[in-house]
């Protein structure tokens, strides 16, 4: 187990590339960033595991693997045994090669917040970032590991996450009981948002269990807004995704100077993106047009890439 310095490390090295420099209007690679050694991303989305496995430039293989249900409470894992052996399985299975590994968080329980500094830019920012997240959002530090980046943008902002201390402990040990090391991880929104770098946008990652809404608005993650669903997602429930995607696009509207324009497209992935049923009740019920969203990255053209949106995210990461 990693102590909690440590974590804290991990968690600043983990920052979405896309946060840096121009932001993530600011142009990604063609092609995937990883060193020539093997690597894996890797993420749990609902029931459905996910694994690419990349070797250089390369995407190499995927796996797309449904578990039982009953494996995870919530998007979280529940039984750290019996997944690290759907893992094992996967990778065996597809014959993936790699043991390092870049994973995903759920979004679930997360929150983020673009937070100013009015204590002027000597002030130290281990003591002042913490207190000032505590203020604005009453988050406890005991139960989220707390994890930031400065913003560009302006002078004292800076972009801050705060992650269940159980979901990332968790993780961790199930990777290793998979005999897999963990190098960095991201959430699964901040992994969407590289993958699609699009801004200002709305993403909609709609998966059989999960749904995820991402608004990028001034280059940066605003608002990000994770769902689980008991039972499972199809065309029958368009009208309550759409429903959830206004709603997050109200509470953006409603809490900035400037609304979204009408002109701002959603872009879909996950595995129901193409799903017309869903396409036409989104642009009913928000107004925005839709598009099934492309990455930025040269991929396979067998790889099913709305469904591994997230891993392509991970993939697109610096090292």
């Amino acid at each position: 187990m990693k102590s909690s310095s440590e974590i804290k490390a991990w968690l600043q090295k983990s920052l979405p590339s896309g946060l840096t420099g121009q932001g993530l209007r600011g142009r990604l690679p063609s092609t995937l960033p990883f060193l020539s050694q093997e690597k894996l991303t890797l993420s749990i989305e609902g029931s459905v595991l996910k694994i690419m496995s990349c070797t250089g430039k390369k995407v190499t293989g995927w796996a797309n693997f449904p578990f039982s249900p009953a494996l995870v409470n919530r998007g979280f894992i529940a039984d750290e045994g019996a997944v690290a052996r759907v893992i094992q399985n996967a990778i065996t299975s597809r014959g993936l090669k790699g043991n390092k590994v870049v994973a995903a968080l759920s979004g679930m329980d997360s929150i983020s917040r673009v937070i100013s500094l009015p204590y002027g830019k000597d002030v130290d920012s281990e003591v002042a970032i913490p207190r000032e997240v505590r203020r604005l959002t009453a988050v406890s530090l005991e139960e989220n590991y707390l994890y930031w980046q400065a913003l560009p943008q302006e002078e004292g902002s800076f972009f801050t996450l705060a992650v269940p201390k159980f979901a990332v402990d968790s993780l961790i040990r199930t990777l290793r009981m998979a005999e897999l090391k963990p190098v960095s991880f991201d959430t699964a929104p901040l992994a969407l948002a590289r993958a699609i770098n699009q801004s200002p946008a709305i993403i909609a990652h709609v998966e059989l269990n999960t749904l995820d809404v991402i608004i990028l608005g001034d280059n940066i993650p605003a608002v990000m807004r994770s769902h689980f669903s008991e039972e499972s997602l199809s065309g029958d429930d368009a009208e309550w995704v759409a429903g959830e995607i206004e709603r997050t696009v109200s509470f953006y509207n409603t809490s900035r100077r400037e609304a979204l324009p009408p002109e701002v497209p959603v872009y879909l992935s996950g595995s129901l993106a193409s799903n017309l049923e869903l396409s036409r009740a989104v642009e009913e019920t928000t107004g925005h047009s839709t598009y099934e969203a492309k990455p930025v990255a040269a991929l396979p053209e067998e790889l099913p890439v709305a469904s591994m949106m997230v891993n392509i995210g991970l993939a697109l990461k610096s090292s």
